[in-house]
């Protein structure tokens, strides 16, 4: 080795020598020409000597350039001639310009290993351990050219580093620009941070803004709070603040646009004043303006969205086609990615609701939910591919895998689970709830399903409701069918309207039905209606309730067991454990109650309510039984009615009985047709009398042999024992009765003390309560015909009718009070509240209407029919008035007759008076002989006698006349002894034959004939002359309401021709004629008149005496003619 070496180094100085260059490597490679040495190698190094700081330091006189590695320091070491220099800081000491106020200086004091740069004297930067300190004025730092303002204003801890950085500064401060042209304008903006060429250039005021990129932010000027990372991120915001973009042209354009946040290659690039949108993802809301309050997440997302507000995209192209429409929701790949003009949309998942384009208000939750809808608006899919055909359909609710797969055009359905309503296409109104409900359905509506695979074979069916695990699980067509419970309706396929309730309720029904068979049926229950295979109609409640039914239709189940053994029959309601358990074939029967009917085999017709009713029957028909224990032991009998605890309790055949109450007919057992109502009613019946009715508390308790008695009433003939066909209603009625026969008694304490009287009549509280003997009386009311004892053939209506009568018989009163006081008065009927109230011994009076001959006390035969008719009447007899208030005042007038309203009503004395017509002869006091009929005919009439007044208001006024009669309306004599045909506007009075008046010779004394004839004719003055009607009927008071304006009109236009009568007066008296032609007033209130018919008489003898003188005249003529004549015979 030592050799080897030897000779390497002998070598070495020998090439050395020689050619003064040398070249160490394997492959002959020359060495350089400006080298000494030139050492080549690829795969090693050079090795220089190591030694330790110590061993360094101990070289003696080191030569200058000498080379060492220190292994205590880890570096080169080389001897500067006069000290050992570290390669690693081995710079020099100091570099400066010629005159040394420029320099950069390493240690300025011994071992400080700082680095020091001074430029004109002063220093500005110290390197110290890593740090770089700056000491330019107001804590900035200023790198590039012309960066920083030229005049520092306070302490601002800025930094500017870049050409132009910062330059215009003046106070703004914590500022930080890092290259060429950042925040170039910024004047007072505070707290900004820039890096990036232009970044934030144009920023004057703007605060706490950051921009990160080339020309991010470069417009920008009074915008605060934004944030830009990327190239043009913001790049055109001049005023909008709390932006913040990251990525290559995010917010692009924005200018004014507020609260943005983008993310990614130009996300909300082209939004200028849209606030408030967060967009994270290539491109994402990238054509977006104006639109505000939009977030976008994912490629694409909302990409084409403009001026639309309050969107949400997250996903790949999710709402990509969007640009107007708002208030969207889009969250998976390509969801609502055709969305143009549909509004209130929102998809969650990929490529949901990816086909709509005008629908709206839908909701999709799930991969391709709602894929294909295009105009579908108001459905909710929740689940992969849910509602994925639908297209138009609405208000549609899919929640599941798959659920409403295939539905298109389908309206308002509901689906929750894995593809429930799957098939479903064009149904409506369907609801779904369970994995596979409904599955096969397609057309079908109005459904219900809640229960994994109800209904899942259904295709057309419709109206059906199925709750539970394969509920109507074969059912395809048949509709209106309600199942609840495991398995309810499983068998079912078409049949239609049946409800099953309960674990496999109707489980095969249908089962080779036909027609009407198997459908509305209702099973509630496990195996409820079980075996039913063509029963129609029932309804079935409660464990195996029907549960052998096969063919019975219209039955009723409801309980544990009911009609279990069931098979055929029919039209049966079973209510109770077991109830009817034993029947098979009976129909018509009906049982509420545990055991009610148990036993029952073939009876039908049959009614038991209560535990244990009618628990022994077996073929009994048509009974009734309510109560515990209520025909406990029937077996065969028929007909019975039997409702109350242990009613008919003993009954074993026999038939047509009626007990209700607790223990009525209680020891009965064979007797047949009685009638027990009330607790304990006939209890200790028998064998006793039959056809007995018994309602009330121990009513004919004590019956032994009675019968055809009927009691209704707490001890009602309870002492009964022999009496029959008695009726007694009420609490006491007919109590002490004991061998009374054929009484009817209704009310409390009817009848109370009768004892042996017989076809007594008595209803109301204590009618006929005192009746002991008296025989065949009636008395309804409270307390009518209470005082009677023997009297008999009364009859009493009303409170306390004929209350006082005793003796009295063969009365009638029917009314309040009505013959209240009548004592012993025979033959009185009185109709009507106090109708011959005050009647004591009055007989064959008769009263009809309120207070009616009310205080009438011995009077007999009067008959009075309104309301107070004949009131005041005491003593008078036979009088007879007919209508309200007729006769009102009478006391002992008698033998009156007054029909209508008032009429007679003042009378108190008078008598023999006939008046009909409301207010007839009204005011009628004492006056007799009178007839008024018409409308207040008489009316003023008081103390007048002998008139007639027959007309609407005849005679009305011109009271107390005598004799004087008015026939027509209005019709006013104004004296006695006169007759009035008609009225004023009377203009013709006739008929078919002349006016006769009495001229017999035999009537006729005293016969003169002093008549004044021509004398008095030549007095007369005939004249024509109009009527003043107004005169007329002022004199005879005719009020307005009574006057015929028309008729009087007519009259007042006539022309009449006649006399004056007050001339005729004068005419007649001068000649001392006694002349009756004038009818001269009889009182102020009569007229003068004419009766024309008088003057006939003057004018025959006017004639005659005329007739006279031209017979003397023509005597004179005859006899001058014959002298004439014989004159002219001498000639």
């Amino acid at each position: 080795m030592t050799r080897t070496v030897v000779l390497f180094l002998a070598m070495l100085f020998v090439t050395g020598t020689t050619i003064a260059q040398v070249a160490i490597n394997i492959d002959g490679t020359v060495a350089a020409a400006s080298s000494m040495l030139h050492v080549q190698s690829t795969d090693k190094g050079m090795l220089i000597p190591r030694m330790t700081t110590t061993q360094r330091n101990s070289i003696a006189s080191p030569a200058t350039g000498l080379l060492v590695f220190d292994i205590n320091t880890i570096g080169f070491w080389f001897f500067d001639g006069t000290v050992w220099v570290n390669l690693s800081t081995g710079a020099p000491a100091k570099l400066q310009d010629a005159d040394g106020n420029s320099k950069i200086q390493v240690e300025e004091s011994a071992n400080e290993d700082k680095i020091r740069f001074d430029m004109a004297g002063t220093e500005y930067f110290v390197m110290d351990k890593g740090n770089l300190q700056v000491n330019n004025n107001g804590k900035n730092i200023y790198m590039g050219e012309s960066a920083g303002p030229a005049a520092v204003q306070g302490t601002n801890y800025n930094n500017f580093i870049g050409y132009l950085s910062g330059s215009a500064n003046t106070s703004g401060f914590d500022n930080t620009a890092v290259g060429a042209n950042t925040l170039t304008a910024n004047t007072t903006g505070s707290s900004n941070t820039s890096l990036g060429r232009a970044a934030l250039k144009s920023n004057t005021t703007g605060n706490s803004n950051t921009a990160t990129g080339l020309n991010a932010l470069t417009l920008n000027t009074t915008g605060s709070s934004n944030v830009a990372y990327g190239y043009y991120s913001l790049k055109s915001n001049l005023t909008g603040s709390f932006n913040t973009a990251l990525g290559r042209g995010t917010l692009l354009a924005n200018t004014s646009g507020t609260h943005n946040t983008a993310v990614g290659f130009t996300s909300l690039a082209s939004n200028t004043t849209g606030g408030y949108n967060t967009a994270m993802g290539y491109q994402t809301l990238t054509l977006n303006t104006s639109g505000a309050n939009n977030t976008a997440v994912g490629r694409d997302a909302a990409a084409q969205n403009s001026t639309a507000v309050s969107n949400v995209a997250i996903g790949v192209s999710a709402l990509y086609n969007n640009t107007t429409k708002s208030h969207l929701v889009a969250i998976g790949d390509s969801a609502l990615y055709n969305n143009t003009t549909g509004t209130e949309n929102t998809a969650i998942g990929s490529k949901a609701l990816l086909s709509n384009t005008t629908g709206f208000s839908n909701t999709s939750n799930g991969y391709q939910a709602l894929y294909s809808n295009i105009s579908g608006s108001d459905n909710i899919a929740i689940g992969t591919t849910s509602l994925f055909s639908n297209t138009t359909g609405n208000q549609n609710t899919a929640i599941g895998w798959s659920s409403n797969y295939s539905n298109t055009t389908g309206i308002e359905n509901s689906s929750v689970g894995t593809a429930s309503l799957y098939s479903n296409t064009t149904g409506n109104s369907n609801t779904a709830l369970g994995s596979f409900t409904l599955y096969a359905n397609t057309t079908g509506s109005n459904n219900t399903a809640n229960g994994n695979h109800a209904l899942v074979s259904n295709t057309t069916g419709e109206s059906n409701s199925a709750f539970g695990f394969f509920a109507l699980k074969d059912n395809t067509t048949g509709h209106s069918n309600i199942a609840i419970g495991v398995r309810a309706l499983f068998m079912n396929t078409t049949t239609s309207n049946l409800v099953a309730i309960g674990d496999s309720a109707l489980y095969h029904n249908g089962t080779g039905a036909t027609g009407v068979e198997a459908t509305h049926n209702t099973a509630i229950g496990s195996k409820a209606l079980y075996t039913n295979t063509t029963g129609y109609s029932n309804t079935s409640s409660g464990y195996q309730s029907l549960h052998l039914n096969t063919t019975g239709y219209n039955n009723t189940a409801n309980g544990d067991q009911a009609l279990y053994s069931n098979t055929t029959g029919n039209s049966n309601t079973a209510n109770g454990s077991q109830s009817l358990y034993s029947n098979t074939i009976a129909n018509d029967n009906t049982a509420f109650g545990y055991h009610t009917l148990f036993g029952n085999t073939t009876g039908n017709d049959n009614l038991a309510m209560g535990s244990m009713a009618m628990n022994s029957n077996t073929t009994g028909n048509s009974n009734v039984a309510a109560g515990k224990f209520a025909l406990r032991f029937n077996t065969t009998g028929s007909n019975n009615i039997a409702i109350g605890d242990g009613a008919s309790y003993v009954n074993t055949t026999a038939h047509s009985n009626v007990a209700i109450g607790a223990k009525a007919l209680f020891l009965n057992s064979t007797m047949s047709n009685l009638v027990a109502i009330g607790d304990s009613a006939l209890y200790n019946n028998s064998t006793g009398g039959g056809e007995n009715t018994a309602v009330g508390s121990k009513a004919l308790f004590a019956n032994t042999s009675g019968w055809a008695n009927s009691a209704y009433g707490y001890l009602s003939l309870q002492q009964n024992t022999t009496g029959s066909r008695n009726s007694a209603y009420g609490y006491l009625s007919l109590w002490q009765n004991t061998t009374g026969t054929g009484n009817t008694g209704m009310g409390r304490s009817v009848f109370y003390a009768n004892t042996t009287g017989s076809f007594n009549t008595a209803i109301g509280q204590m009618a006929l309560a005192n009746n002991t003997t008296g025989n065949e009386n009636t008395a309804v009311g409270e307390s009518s015909l209470y005082s009677n004892i023997d009297g008999e053939h009364n009859t009493a209506i009303g409170f306390e009718a004929m209350y006082i009568n005793s003796t009295g018989g063969n009365s009638t009163a029917l009314g309040w009070k009505a013959l209240r006081a009548n004592t012993t008065g025979w033959y009185n009927t009185a109709i009507g509240e106090y109708a011959l109230r005050d009647n004591t011994t009055g007989e064959r009076n008769t009263a009809c209407g309120s207070n009616s001959l009310s205080y009438n006390t011995v009077g007999v035969e009067n008959t009075a029919v309104g309301s107070s008719a004949l009131h005041f009447n005491t003593t008078g007899t036979k009088n007879t008035a007919m209508g309200f208030r007729t006769i009102y005042n009478n006391t002992n007038g008698y033998e009156n007759t007054a029909s209508g309203y008032e009429s007679l009503t003042a009378n108190t004395t008078g008598y023999q008076n006939t008046s009909s017509g409301v207010s007839a002869l009204y005011s009628n006091t004492t006056g007799i002989y009178n007839t008024a009929i018409g409308f207040e005919a008489l009316k003023e009439n008081t103390t007048g006698g002998g008139n007639t007044a027959l007309g609407h208001s005849a005679l009305m006024v011109g009271a107390n006349l005598e004799n004087a009669t008015a026939v027509g309306f209005v019709a006013l004599p104004t004296a006695s002894n006169s007759v009035r045909l008609g009225n004023s506007s009377v203009t013709t009075i006739g008929g078919y034959a002349n006016w006769t008046n009495v001229s017999d010779g035999r009537f006729k004394t005293d016969v003169k004939e002093n008549v004044a004839g021509l004398d008095f004719i030549m007095k007369l003055r005939p004249v024509t002359y109009h009527l003043n009607m107004d005169a007329i009927a002022g004199f005879t008071k005719t009020p307005d309401s009574l006057r015929f304006k028309n008729g009087e009109q007519l009259k007042a236009a006539e022309v009449q021709i006649g006399f004056i009568a007050q001339e005729v007066e004068v005419a007649a008296n001068s000649l001392d004629f006694d002349f009756h032609g004038v009818d001269k007033p009889k009182n102020d209130n009569s007229h003068y008149g004419l009766r024309y018919a008088e003057f006939v008489v003057p004018l025959v003898k006017a004639v005659q005496e005329q007739q006279q003188m031209i017979e003397e005249q023509r005597q004179v003529i005859m006899e001058m003619r014959k002298e004439l004549d014989a004159l002219k015979g001498k000639e």
